[in-house]
């Protein structure tokens, strides 16, 4: 079955065009007065154009060609009521899914990381990892020049042995809570 286009024939007396000039839709508008009409009015000309013709695909029962311009972008179906959120799920984060997640996303590069503690003890570990790193760059003078030299490196590092840090602790609070449960 042909499909034929002559979704401006109907409006071609309201804005002048010759009805022969405006079934020329090949590419969307009527390529004989693009100039007549303003940028709305051949847009909306090339909705009502598309709009006829998935009339014609629907009345001949044939599905609309996949990847074509007829079928419904994807926020076309926009639905205003927003959806109700989900309080049935677990408030609280699963610490081993986040700790997994931090470290997948430092194999690609980004620098995320999980400090499954509180604040304060966060803090207390950074000052006491700090003096451990202050030594080691005393005692070593080649590890100083890297991390002058790329201290972002530096920054990682530290960053990797605090979250280590706080998950060993994490764990060890974990082994004491269940034997002595």
């Amino acid at each position: 079955m042909e499909l034929q286009s002559h979704a401006l024939d109907d409006l071609t007396p309201q804005f002048g065009l010759a009805p022969t000039a405006a079934a020329d839709v090949r590419g969307g508008v009527s390529t004989a007065c693009p100039a007549m009409l303003s940028g709305y009015e051949r847009k909306m000309m090339r909705r009502l154009e598309i709009a006829q013709r998935k009339a014609q695909y629907a009345a001949a029962g044939v599905p609309l060609p996949p990847g074509s311009r007829l079928e419904c972008k994807a926020g076309s179906n926009f639905d205003p009521k927003p959806k109700p959120k989900d309080h049935t799920r677990d408030p609280d984060p699963d610490p081993d899914r986040l700790a997994r997640l931090a470290w997948e996303a430092r194999q690609k590069g980004h620098m995320f990381f999980c400090f499954p503690s509180s604040l304060e003890q966060l803090k207390q570990d950074a000052a006491t990892l700090d003096r451990f790193v202050k030594d080691e760059e005393s005692e070593d003078n080649n590890l100083t020049e890297q991390r002058k030299a790329r201290p972002d490196r530096g920054l990682g590092e530290f960053l990797d042995r605090l979250e280590t840090m706080q998950q060993l602790r994490q764990q060890q609070q974990e082994q004491d809570n269940s034997v002595s449960g």
